[in-house]
């Protein structure tokens, strides 16, 4: 009798994987509800986590071998005028705010020497070729 419950179980075991089986549309349609319904909520997705590990190095102090990889990862989805127009962007905005404050330094300075070397000026008689 032990072989006929052994052989039963396999029997039970088949007819649940038939009905699984059969019913894997509705099964699946269920899922993919679910999972619709988890999205769609209000509550607002956790970005995907990083992976566990030392942290990154910043970009200065990287080896060279890991600089061109960071680069490679941006360049991957932008074409070569996006980044080029960042690129003018940034460069843009860092050299206008460092070169006018030196340009409103060197112009003040300047106008200060200008004014101090006329303020000192002593006058000279001019001699013309009449005057020999």
């Amino acid at each position: 009798m032990a072989g006929n419950e052994a052989g039963h179980g396999a029997i039970v075991r088949n007819r649940d994987l038939i009905d699984v089986w059969k019913h894997r549309e509705d099964i699946e349609n269920k899922i993919n509800n679910d999972s619709e319904e988890n999205t769609s909520s209000d509550e607002e997705q956790e970005p995907p986590c990083r992976s566990v590990g030392r942290p990154r190095v910043p970009f200065e102090q990287a080896s060279k071998k890991t600089k061109r990889r960071r680069v490679a990862e941006l360049t991957t989805d932008r074409s070569a005028n996006e980044l080029q127009f960042a690129v003018n962007v940034v460069s843009g905005r860092n050299y206008s705010r460092s070169f006018k404050k030196e340009n409103a330094d060197l112009v003040r300075n300047t106008e200060k020497e200008i004014i101090t070397k006329i303020e000192n000026l002593i006058p000279i008689e001019i001699k013309t070729k009449e005057d020999n």
